[in-house]
């Protein structure tokens, strides 16, 4: 019973990514709930990752390939969104940052939601 809500869970979890990402292929944000931070970004990267990695699926292979497309989608997102923030650290570099030491949006993405 546990085996298939988990399957039911990742199956409907990796049709959420890839319809997300079908919707607006530009916005890794989107993927990952749209963290304010780096902190918020590798936690739902992490959450993901665990559900959707093709290797907890292998007696599925339907669901193995779907959800490999899915984490495929989720990874990138997150490298995106790392590379955003400067790497590791999760502070966006030079003129960027806000004042008060919060890590501010990307630049890109205050241009393309608010301007």
């Amino acid at each position: 019973q546990i085996e298939k809500m988990g399957t039911a869970l990742a199956e409907r979890t990796a049709r959420c990514v890839l319809e997300r990402h079908r919707y607006n292929p530009r916005d890794p944000f989107q993927l990952l709930d749209n963290p304010r931070d780096l902190k918020q970004a590798r936690h739902s990267y992490r959450r993901l990752a665990l559900l959707l990695h093709p290797d907890k699926w292998q007696k599925n292979l339907a669901l193995k390939h779907l959800c490999e497309e899915a984490f495929k989608l989720v990874n990138n997102s997150f490298k995106s969104i790392q590379s955003s923030y400067g790497g590791e650290d999760g502070a966006l570099h030079g003129d960027e940052a806000e004042a008060e030491g919060d890590a501010a949006w990307p630049a890109w993405y205050e241009d393309y939601y608010r301007g």
